[in-house]
Order: structure tokens, then C-alpha cells, then sequence
């Protein structure tokens, strides 16, 4: 789960952009943003997970996640 706030101005949304779910180069979910700049991916654990988010009339955001581990006791869905 994410969000995308405007760090200039926190009171104006960013909203009605596209996030893309890339593991490697192989885009695997895509999404839009709701109303509130909100989005949501189901993940796996893995490593090389990068969203892109694209804003209209911005360059595309490329952020690269950490890597995704089930930690001890936890199971996988």
C-alpha cells in the first residue's frame, strides 16, 4: 500500500496517476491511484521490485523497493 503526496504543496492532491509494478524489467500489475493519491500491490517475496509512478505532465518516478522477505513465523498467501 502507498501514497503519493505533493512535498511542495501537502495540501494539493496528487491524483489520477498510474503506478506500474516492475520486477526486473517485466511489468507485472498496474493500477491507478484513488482519489487521495493511494494505490495497492499484492507482493511476493523477491528481490528487483520497482514501481513507476506516472504522473501526467511529469517524468516518470522509477522507485526501487527493498528486498521482500518473509520474516520468521510469517507465512506466505
Amino acid at each position: 500500500m502507498g501514497q503519493i503526496l505533493n512535498a511542495d504543496k501537502p495540501d494539493q492532491r496528487v491524483k489520477d496517476f498510474r503506478v506500474l509494478l516492475l520486477r526486473g524489467k517485466r511489468i507485472t500489475a498496474q493500477t491507478n491511484s484513488s482519489p487521495l493519491g493511494e494505490f495497492r500491490f499484492e507482493l511476493a517475496d523477491a528481490k528487483n521490485w520497482k514501481l513507476l509512478v506516472e504522473v501526467e505532465g511529469q517524468e516518470v518516478i522509477p522507485i526501487s523497493l527493498p528486498e521482500l522477505t518473509l520474516r520468521w513465523g510469517e507465512t506466505s498467501r
